[in-house]
């Protein structure tokens, strides 16, 4: 979750990759374009929750961009946008739209475990606020990124829920 370390990353990898000599050249450019693009979504997502502050509503607004982008969860977990949605619209006591989110990130990611991506407290939060009954916790399979092979069970990662009061 740390975008400012990917970010660099990302610039190295671009570096390397443009003072490599390769056999094919075509391909570099395609690589070198395929960087560029996560550079720059990744960029435009730090640069959103760093406007946040100053901002509130550009910041919302270009995080709701980012979701309709075709590649992001290639770059960026969109369970990380989602999140900050919901908890924008949290704090704002808007939780019809806070809902709203929750319910497009269970159907773009129904093996997230929400918790990882959405505090408990702000979930709750949400259906308090709906008058809806309390989602039950159960342990769930913790899918962070959509490069992930799903059929691969020795990378499954379990969480116990947590039945404190």
């Amino acid at each position: 979750q740390n975008y400012d370390k990917a970010h660099g990353a990302l610039t190295e990898a671009y570096k390397c990759l443009a003072k490599a000599k390769t056999k094919s050249p075509l391909d570099q450019e395609t690589r070198l374009a395929q960087l560029q693009s996560r550079m720059a979504l990744v960029k435009r997502f730090i640069q959103a929750r760093r406007t946040y502050t100053e901002d509130p509503k550009e910041s919302i607004k270009q995080c709701e961009l980012l979701l309709e982008e075709p590649d992001l969860d290639s770059t960026i977990r969109i369970g990380d946008v989602y999140g900050f949605l919901v908890e924008h619209y949290v704090r704002m006591e808007e939780y019809q739209t806070a809902y709203r989110f929750l319910e497009e990130m269970r159907r773009r990611l129904p093996l997230a475990n929400m918790s990882y991506y959405v505090s408990p407290r702000a979930v709750d939060a949400v259906h308090q606020g709906l008058g809806l009954p309390l989602p039950r916790t159960v342990p769930e399979r913790v899918r962070h990124n959509s490069m992930e092979d799903p059929r691969e069970p020795d990378e499954e990662v379990v969480e116990e829920a947590d039945d404190d009061p």
